[in-house]
């Protein structure tokens, strides 16, 4: 399933892997892992004045929304990622009453018009198989969720290209490739090289679609990203 820390979508035949971002210095880090890296920055968020969504602003109140309401989900494997991921929001809803056997506890809120569930893996427990109890007790509890993510600390698979701490990367897969490597399908080889033992699925089409909309994007306007950053450092001054 999700580990290491891949970026999946829904279908029917249940999560996919998708692409991954990695912010290591912003503490905002979507894993990547590919050989074919590619460095965009984000597309820019779109922002709404509707009442639905509330700013985290001191003396506003959240709104509550149903669970149908939510279609995106977070999922961290350490309490630091998922207060980065929660620091990301653009704003927060109000908790909603869960089923008794969905153990997960959660937080509420969007980026955009993007309603959005965050989780966390149970303290001491971590692997594949913590994150698919904790992705599928999500899956359950929100039906409308069609994208999940796997957000925290990401690690690259060495490769040609040069990566520094901070830059946001784009996995995009090729003919070889998924775009994104779980940590135990592969190993080192004796001279260096990263030899892969197994793959995951390729990302959907509506999300490669979406890649190769960022990608045109980011080749006729600057990134988005230093304003996102801004705005999450305004929000959450104590993180910074």
């Amino acid at each position: 399933m999700f580990r290491d820390h891949a970026y999946h979508e829904r279908n029917s035949t249940g999560w996919q892997p998708a692409i991954a971002h990695r912010y290591a210095q912003a503490k905002r880090e979507w894993s990547i892992s590919s050989e074919e890296e590619i460095h965009y920055g984000l597309a820019k968020r779109a922002r709404t004045t509707s009442s639905l969504y509330t700013p985290n602003n001191a003396g506003q109140s959240m709104v509550k929304l149903s669970h149908e309401a939510y279609t995106v989900g977070g999922v961290s494997a350490l309490p630091l990622e998922m207060a980065a991921a929660q620091a990301m929001l653009d704003y927060r809803h109000q908790p909603l009453d869960m089923n008794p056997n969905d153990s997960n506890v959660y937080t509420f809120g969007g980026i955009g018009p993007q309603n959005i569930v965050i989780a966390c893996l149970p303290s001491g427990q971590y692997g594949t198989n913590g994150a698919a109890v904790v992705a599928n007790n999500m899956r359950w509890s929100f039906p409308s969720i069609h994208i999940g993510l796997m957000v925290g600390i990401g690690g690259g698979v060495p490769g040609k290209v040069d990566i520094r701490l901070g830059d946001v990367v784009v996995s995009n897969p090729t003919a070889d490739s998924p775009g994104v490597v779980q940590y135990d399908f592969g190993k080192a080889v004796n001279d260096g090289r990263f030899e892969r033992i197994g793959n995951l699925n390729k990302p959907s089409p509506s999300v490669l679609a979406a890649v190769s909309k960022l990608r045109a994007d980011h080749e006729a306007r600057p990134s988005e990203i230093p304003r996102i950053l801004n705005d999450m450092a305004r929000r959450n001054d104590y993180m910074v």
